[in-house]
């Protein structure tokens, strides 16, 4: 066989074999590998100089188009993977701002990486299990064996990721919308105007003074109302704004009548 052609023959076949390794592994070392493994070639005689190039030129080029088409998949499949997040936390109440704390909570402890996105579909499993346990909900050992053994979190990360989803759990449960929540302020206020109520008739048909009546609302303030409308507002039924409002309608009202 002519000379010419089996080194034609030789050059398409290098060329397929580079292929082949770069399609496994666009690293530097594997390029620089190819780059030896050609030079020895060339100096053997077996390929020419210029075919070397050629065929580096190719591989470069193939190398630069692999690692462009990586990155947009890489690019695409982190997208795919926060719009599925997004909508299993927005199924659960959540919205986008709680997945960015929640993002930000774990890189504060060092969770990075594929390990985030795999402990945050794990912490909205914790959460739908913490809501549908009646009883003090404990972190099962499969779970946390998980965590050690696949994810190689430490136990004071566990604990972390442990409190977040107790800590979500409780915020976004049950949460009522704007529209319940000023009806719920309404209750609120119906309520603590038949305390008023109640004192002041007392005051009139003289089963208490003026002082002890004040002396009783204060203590009503104390022990009923300030735990009741906090706990509204811990469990999210109140906005913090409207626990303020409240109190500020009682100061109001309290000066009128002094």
């Amino acid at each position: 066989m002519n000379s010419k052609i089996c080194s034609h023959i030789l050059a398409s076949s290098c060329l397929v074999i580079m292929i082949s390794c770069i399609s496994r592994s666009a690293e530097a070392q594997n390029t620089d590998a190819v780059e030896r493994w050609l030079g020895q070639i060339v100096a053997d005689g077996d390929l020419t100089l210029e075919q070397a190039h050629v065929m580096l030129r190719a591989l470069h080029e193939f190398s630069r188009h692999q690692g462009s088409k990586e990155r947009e998949f890489v690019r695409e499949h982190a997208e795919d993977s926060r719009t599925e997040l997004l909508e299993h936390f927005e199924r659960l109440g959540f919205d986008e701002a709680s997945v960015d704390r929640v993002q930000q909570m774990l890189g504060e402890t060092d969770i990075e990486g594929e390990r985030r996105g795999h402990v945050l579909r794990v912490v909205l499993r914790l959460v739908q299990m913490m809501r549908s346990s009646d009883e003090q909900f404990e972190m099962p050992d499969l779970m946390r064996e998980h965590f050690r053994s696949q994810l190689k979190l430490s136990d004071q990360q566990i604990g972390k990721v442990f409190g977040i989803a107790k800590r979500l759990s409780q915020q976004g449960q049950h949460r009522p919308d704007q529209a319940r929540r000023a009806e719920i302020q309404q209750e609120v206020m119906a309520w603590i105007e038949s305390l008023g109520d109640d004192l002041k008739e007392a005051v009139e048909r003289g089963d208490l003074s003026e002082r002890e009546a004040w002396e009783k609302w204060e203590w009503i303030k104390g022990n009923q109302i300030g735990p009741k409308t906090e706990a509204a507002v811990e469990k999210g039924q109140l906005s913090r704004e409207q626990g303020e409002e409240i109190w500020n309608t009682i100061e109001k009202d309290e000066a009128a009548k002094k």
